[in-house]
């Protein structure tokens, strides 16, 4: 076993791993988001977009805010369900709340720093002090929370509640009884498949309200009228091109990591039962 301070160091690494190496995808997702539903783009058109008027550097931009709030957000949740989900038992609808209440404890305490990497991404903003500076003066901090709660709730419940049921299933099926890092990547590729498809209208109506100000029915019922079902989903191609890898590897990095800790942990137990020069009791 593993403290939760060994936990925390293994979620905040993956994430500042997987979050930079994916952050192109993610201002990529928001562009095509936040622009008009009536606006006609491809990957590459809005790829363009952003390299013409930002240059290279445009595809990382706002990765300062990004990580500000992305290696806490998955520090606090990712260390948060190990110690929650005991307490409410070893079936589906356990792991499924034990998920839901970690992403709770993590959108709270890192909401602000979310609202400043949208600000930067869509250019309200320059920097992330600016955005901090604007939402200040606005009143914005926790603008548009009880949506990311709506859509954070089910996307962690049902990404912990998929990926601790596939993972153990996945070793079983090789005759195995511990999983290992594939059997992680793998587990964490569905899991993540399926929770950004379930949830990626609520992120969607998110993003347009915190750029236009709107109220959510607002929004939604003008994405409805424009595009009908479909407008919810623009984007999702390049959500799910970045955030099912993004999962997936940010899973069995911590799979890894959390068996190197394993392997550490059980190295100094046995250093201290036998010091050097002392031989051990029979």
């Amino acid at each position: 076993m593993i403290t939760p301070w060994q936990r925390l160091t293994c979620s905040t690494a993956a994430a500042l791993v997987t979050k930079t190496l994916f952050n192109p995808l993610d201002n990529l997702k928001v562009a095509i988001q936040t622009s008009d539903v009536g606006e006609r783009g491809n990957i590459l058109g809005y790829s363009k977009k952003i390299y013409k008027q930002y240059g290279l550097g445009g595809f990382w931009r706002g990765n300062t805010a990004l990580l500000m709030r992305a290696v806490p957000f998955q520090g606090v949740r990712l260390t948060a369900f190990p110690l929650i989900s005991p307490y409410f038992g070893d079936t589906h609808y356990g792991r499924f709340l034990a998920g839901a209440l970690s992403g709770i404890l993590a959108v709270t305490a890192t909401y602000p720093l979310d609202v400043a990497r949208t600000y930067v991404q869509t250019g309200i903003a320059s920097t992330t002090g600016e955005a901090f500076a604007r939402m200040y003066a606005q009143g914005t901090m926790y603008q548009g929370i009880g949506l990311t709660l709506m859509g954070q709730i089910p996307y962690d419940g049902i990404q912990f509640m998929t990926y601790s049921a596939l993972k153990p299933l996945l070793a079983r099926r090789r005759g195995d009884k511990k999983p290992t890092p594939w059997d992680a990547l793998l587990a964490g590729t569905v899991a993540g498949l399926v929770a950004q498809t379930a949830t990626y209208p609520i992120d969607l109506v998110k993003r347009r309200c915190l750029v236009t100000g709107q109220p959510v029915w607002a929004t939604a019922r003008r994405v409805y009228a424009q595009a009908g079902l479909v407008g919810f989903f623009r984007g999702n191609t390049t959500n799910i091109m970045k955030a099912v890898p993004q999962t997936a590897i940010q899973f069995a990095l911590l799979e890894s990591m959390t068996a190197m800790w394993i392997r550490f942990n059980r190295a100094r137990a046995a250093a201290r039962k036998v010091q050097p020069g002392l031989e051990p009791h029979k």
